[in-house]
């Protein structure tokens, strides 16, 4: 329902369908200064909001997303506007999709999975993300860009 609510919210209910939450090579980088910010009043900030709650609640499929576009919120563009777009027509269309548990046997297996890119952020950093399972049930996870210190030689 909270899917559908705010496809309605921004007029997304015929939105077409597309099969991932990020264009295949999108990289979104910050507004340079020479490129025209969306107004103030823009609704973005709203949206992407309520995507990285539903990335960190129940739809880890678009988390790289989610948090790709959180990192432009301080200054987006209509590029960014555009992005944050599909990530709903991902999500409405796919709106069955989401976790489900079932129940496990007595043994509590876990299981962790972690990987990383190399350096292909913008700024330079790299991206690294894990997810734990108990007894093949999701329970956690995480994407965060890595903190990289500036070091002196």
């Amino acid at each position: 329902r909270c899917i559908t609510d705010l496809a309605s919210k921004y007029g997304m209910n015929d939105c077409k369908p597309v099969s991932t939450p990020a264009a295949p090579g999108t990289v979104l980088t910050p507004r340079p200064e020479d490129e025209s910010p969306l107004p103030e009043d823009h609704s973005y900030r709203t949206l992407v909001g309520s995507l990285i709650y539903l990335s960190t609640h129940s739809r880890p499929d678009m988390s790289q997303a989610a948090g790709a576009l959180a990192r432009c919120l301080k200054s987006p563009a209509s590029r960014h506007w555009k992005a944050a777009k599909r990530v709903l027509a991902y999500l409405f269309h796919h709106r069955d999709l989401g976790l489900c548990y079932k129940p496990g046997g007595n043994d509590n297996e876990v299981e962790c999975y972690t990987d990383s890119n190399f350096a292909t952020e913008p700024n330079g950093r790299s991206v690294g993300g894990y997810f734990t399972f108990l007894n093949s049930n999701l329970t956690n996870w995480k994407s965060s860009t890595q903190f990289t210190p500036n070091t002196h030689w």
